[in-house]
């Protein structure tokens, strides 16, 4: 195996589990947003942590039939859109005070759902065009990127807590 193909294959995990840290975003989100939402019931707050959870498994459901319809890079995208959308809602919260409560459930339903359709896409795609000799490295990429998206989030929650 040439230095160059190595290269590549790199290169294609690099971009195909990328999509993976939005998601892992999404699980570690609500740990450092907490504090943040003093106004909110004990209730509210519950809901608030554990509905992107709920939401995982509508996901992991959908990855599979929707990689095998549409392609494994085009369910990769799908992870990137569903991520998008829920967190750009997630963001609209912030400026509808209003409708703050709802806003934050829909995102993280959504960042739920993008975090279950991550799961096998990057991994399967991998596998499919991966050398026999890195194919186990880079079918673990999913969860190292996953990982790398909490890792990512609890960073951030550090430098802006206040």
């Amino acid at each position: 195996m040439t230095g160059k193909t190595v290269l590549k294959q790199i290169s294609l995990a690099f971009l195909s589990n990328f999509s993976n840290i939005a998601p892992g975003m999404a699980i570690g989100f609500s740990a450092v947003a907490i504090p943040a939402l003093r106004q909110l019931t004990t209730a509210q707050i519950s809901w608030f942590a554990s509905i992107a959870s709920l939401a995982t498994p509508l996901g992991c459901l959908c990855s599979g039939p929707i990689a095998d319809r549409f392609g494994r890079r085009n369910a990769i995208r799908a992870v990137n859109v569903c991520a998008l959308i829920g967190w750009l809602i997630i963001g609209a919260a912030f400026y509808s005070p209003a409708q703050q409560y709802g806003l934050l459930l829909a995102g993280r339903f959504v960042t739920g759902v993008a975090a279950g359709l991550c799961g096998s896409p990057a991994s399967v795609y991998m596998a499919e065009v991966a050398s026999v000799e890195l194919r186990s490295v880079f079918t673990t990429w999913v969860s190292l990127f996953y990982a790398i998206g909490i890792f990512i989030v609890y960073l951030l929650g550090l430098i802006f807590k206040d």
